[in-house]
């Protein structure tokens, strides 16, 4: 017991069932039979130490449930700091937006099909809907980190906008990601993600062009390697970090060297 001292918590009752042990911190509670709740006196939190001393079983019992704590520990102060925590504290929340199915490619592998509805995309007062959502769902010392996804999320890079400012008005921390095909970037995008994303955008490149070009192709069956290229460049000129997502199967383990695809990204994007 030298270790240990009684929880300032802990609190002793006499009942019809018997003598209730209870922590008011730890909701730890404990029924002592009547015929070792007759050999105890006084009855009070003293009772702890005199069973715990006598019975080892008891001791266990007594700091699972914490009515016994080690004597360094500030109960109160460990009190406080959960209140604290819960009136203040902060928590994070990751949200994936879809944007819908509508996109400017027609990728060859695409799971969500060839046919994409521009019927299907955010439109505003389902933004609004998904705003109205978060700000019931989360306090706003909530961490967000809002994620948008597609089809091709550009399509609706002006809900986009909406979203993510109105959000940040409320909210402590908001944090922005999207992926994209990177075929709608311009230079007012661009400095929107530099303003804004704190990891820089996405990017599907699959490859070099002779593959990509099979692969990624736009609305009416053209490649697309150049255009991204061109609006990769347009990104890293303002200063916005890009990563590369590359979609890999056996037609391209086939086809492309690997080697000479890392050589042709450090030479391309410095």
């Amino acid at each position: 017991m030298e270790d240990y001292k009684i929880s300032r918590y802990t609190t002793v009752h006499k009942t019809d069932y018997g003598l209730i042990l209870f922590n008011t911190y730890s909701c730890g509670m404990i029924r002592i039979n009547e015929g070792e709740a007759k050999s105890l006196y006084p009855i009070n939190i003293e009772i702890v130490s005199s069973l715990a001393v006598k019975d080892h079983r008891y001791r266990k019992i007594f700091i699972e449930n914490g009515f016994l704590v080690k004597k360094h520990i500030d109960e109160f102060a460990l009190v406080k700091s959960n209140l604290y925590r819960i009136k203040y504290g902060v928590m994070s929340a990751g949200i994936t937006i879809n944007t819908g199915l509508a996109c400017n490619c027609r990728c060859t592998y695409c799971y969500e099909g060839q046919e994409h509805s521009y019927n299907s995309m955010l439109s505003h007062e389902k933004a609004n809907d998904i705003i109205a959502f978060i700000k019931k769902e989360f306090p706003p010392t909530t961490m967000l980190k809002l994620s948008f996804v597609g089809g091709e999320p550009l399509i609706c890079f002006s809900h986009i906008k909406n979203i993510y400012y109105e959000l940040k008005s409320i909210y402590n921390n908001v944090s922005l990601e999207i992926t994209t095909n990177g075929l709608l970037i311009t230079e007012d995008i661009a400095k929107f993600m530099k303003e804004n994303l704190k990891y820089g955008v996405q990017i599907s490149i699959d490859g070099l062009k002779h593959h990509h070009d099979k692969k990624r192709i736009d609305e009416k069956g053209g490649g697309t390697y150049d255009k991204i290229i061109e609006n990769v460049k347009i990104l890293q000129d303002v200063g916005v970090g890009v990563i590369i997502r590359t979609h890999i199967d056996q037609e391209f383990m086939d086809n492309v060297n690997l080697h000479e695809w890392i050589e042709v990204i450090k030479t391309e994007f410095d």
